[in-house]
């Protein structure tokens, strides 16, 4: 089956023309974001702390949350240790 790309550029540039007319720039490629900021961080460690206090604080409620928060967190490092 042979498809015809000339209506896709046709249109991409409709919207370009409508997007210049109206004041706004395209951007074809991303823009780097830069560095995180130093409220990203602190926001960070301060989830990691909450989940690594987590097993403590259900430990009160019995030993089968722990042992269900325990399989929970290792899946989770697993999955950000590899990527997934």
């Amino acid at each position: 089956m042979r498809t015809d790309h000339a209506a896709d550029n046709t249109a991409g540039r409709a919207v370009d023309d409508m997007a210049q007319k109206a004041g706004e720039t395209i951007v074809d490629e991303a823009e780097p974001l830069g560095a995180p900021s130093r409220k990203a961080y602190l926001g960070l460690a301060v989830f990691a702390i909450a989940l690594l206090l987590l097993p403590i604080v259900a430990g009160h409620a019995g030993d089968s949350w722990v042992r269900i928060l325990d399989f929970a967190l290792l899946y989770i490092m697993l999955a950000l240790g590899l990527n997934i």
